[in-house]
């Protein structure tokens, strides 16, 4: 394969152009994790990170939870 064609590098790079700076100047080569953790963090971690165990609303509507390791 060539360099940039596998699906990891669209997932983080196409994830993070469309989804955190939606612009299409978003260049992952200037990405620093020190300075942009949080700001990634404070954008998306309320929809992304699991870290309410509150599973009430789910049990309530007798839902499903499908884990995939």
């Amino acid at each position: 394969k060539s360099p940039g064609t596998s699906a990891q590098y669209q997932f983080g790079t196409q994830f993070m152009k469309n989804m955190y700076a939606a612009s299409d100047n978003w260049d992952y080569k200037t990405f620093q994790i020190g300075r942009d953790q949080k700001p990634v963090e404070k954008k998306l971690g309320k929809l992304l990170n699991s870290t309410n165990p509150d599973l009430s609303k789910l049990r309530a509507r007798k839902g499903k939870l499908i884990l995939f390791h």
